[in-house]
């Protein structure tokens, strides 16, 4: 064998030889944020604590430079001190999620929150963790960020200034009368509105219990719901991050139906949830039926929970 190739075939075997034996002992401390102890988190395989200002994402940048809640990245230093590697807020000021940026402790509209562990991932101020262990933005921000990995995400493009209705609500006054409000025993359990403006109750009282909605002008309008089963709770579909006036249309209502305390649950009128079908011939048909129970609900109450 020429010794040329006998030279490099041993340089070659050499650095594998090398790699392997650092390989072995220096290996990645965690892949995800899983594998690190509460409140780190797993930044280029590093178990990290959120305020870490010593490591930074860009060599080629003196972190030094960077001023306080600022991150280095290749061209400069970027205002995001949501991010667990940015430098930390000074002594005073704190990092307002939403913005990026650190500032005066008590200014309005400041996003803070305490991080939230969600599956693999860390949900921070401006995020929500899903039912698929998903970060999503609360209504008031319009978008996430997340770190490179997906480790950490937080919410941006937030607002907090609410800005006016597009219409108004019943007067206090009228949400207040006897034909809304009572109408025997307890009267009203539940009160909801829609995006029109439109306030909702569900009753329970002895007897018939019903849905009534008061509309904006004062017009009443009630419908009949199964007779001695009570009504527990109304609910209206609002659309997500929608302000009052941007639908002038009635709102989506459902209401769920319980057993009576004094009466237990009367004949075959099942419990569960009913819709208002403002059209059909059948104006609260049941869409869930519930199936009874041992134990304790959220509620802790037999009557409440068998809706």
């Amino acid at each position: 064998m020429p010794k040329r190739r006998l030279w490099i075939l041993v340089a070659v075997v050499f650095a594998e030889a090398t790699f392997a034996c650092e390989s072995s002992s220096s290996g990645p401390e965690c892949e995800t944020s899983a594998d690190c102890a509460g409140g780190l988190a797993c930044l280029d395989g590093t178990c990290r604590a959120p305020s870490d200002s010593g490591m930074h994402r860009d060599a080629g940048l003196d972190a030094g430079s960077c001023a306080p809640g600022q991150l280095a990245r290749a061209g400069g230093c970027v205002d995001e001190c949501a991010h667990p590697d940015a430098l930390g807020c000074e002594e005073g000021t704190v990092c307002d999620v939403g913005a990026g940026t650190c500032v005066a402790s008590g200014t309005p509209g400041l996003l803070t929150g305490a991080d939230v562990s969600c599956g693999t991932t860390t949900c921070r101020a401006g995020t929500e963790c899903t039912v698929d262990e998903v970060c999503e933005a609360i209504p008031a921000c319009g978008r996430v960020v997340c770190t490179d990995d997906g480790s950490v995400c937080w919410g941006r493009s937030c607002v907090f200034e609410r800005p006016a209705g597009g219409c108004t609500p019943p007067t206090l006054e009228r949400l207040n009368q006897d034909d809304f409000l009572l109408g025997g025993d307890g009267g009203a359990f539940d009160l909801e509105f829609d995006d029109a403006c439109n306030a909702y109750v569900a009753t329970m009282i002895s007897g018939t219990d019903y849905l009534r909605q008061l509309a904006p002008d004062g017009m009443l309008t009630v419908w009949d719901g199964v007779t001695n089963l009570n009504m527990g709770e109304v609910a209206v579909l609002r659309a997500i991050g929608g302000e009052f006036g941007s639908d002038d249309d009635p709102g989506e209502v459902a209401l769920t139906y319980v057993c009576c305390a004094s009466c237990g649950c009367v004949g075959a009128d099942p419990q569960g949830v009913a819709r208002l079908d403002r059209a059909g011939e059948i104006s609260l048909p049941m869409v869930v039926e519930a199936t009874p129970s041992t134990g304790t609900a959220p509620w802790g109450s037999a009557t409440l929970d068998t809706g």
